[in-house]
């Protein structure tokens, strides 16, 4: 295979991989956010179990490195599908992006060792 058929086929599984992640997302908030939407804009949060429900789902923290048992994606693009997802369902998962957008990536250049270890594991 020459390498543009090798690129091509990277994209090829790329965008199929993130396909099916977006039909997941969407599945997920049609059963688990939608339902409730409306609780949590009436009392102002998202409830705490929510977050470990989009751990469970593999895709809270989807960058930490597999060595903390995360998935070590260092694309942004499963980002986007979550936010089309939820732009396509009119609903937010809360806060979660402060944690893995803003929070994730300094904890991962500057914690030391100890911390990765403790903060960045799959609980």
């Amino acid at each position: 295979m020459c390498r543009t058929e090798e690129a091509a086929c990277a994209v090829r599984c790329s965008t199929s991989t993130t396909r099916r992640s977006g039909r997941r997302i969407r599945d997920f908030i049609a059963a688990e956010v939608v339902p409730v939407y409306d609780q949590w804009i009436e009392a102002s949060q998202v409830p705490r179990e929510f977050y470990k429900k989009l751990g469970d789902l593999g895709v809270f923290g989807i960058e930490v490195p597999e060595e903390y048992g995360g998935a070590g994606e260092t694309s942004f693009k499963f980002h986007a599908v979550i936010t089309e997802e939820c732009a396509r369902a009119g609903v937010s998962f809360g806060g979660s992006s402060v944690h893995t957008a803003l929070c994730l990536p300094y904890l991962l250049a500057y914690a030391a060792e100890e911390q990765k270890r403790r903060w960045c594991r799959r609980s």
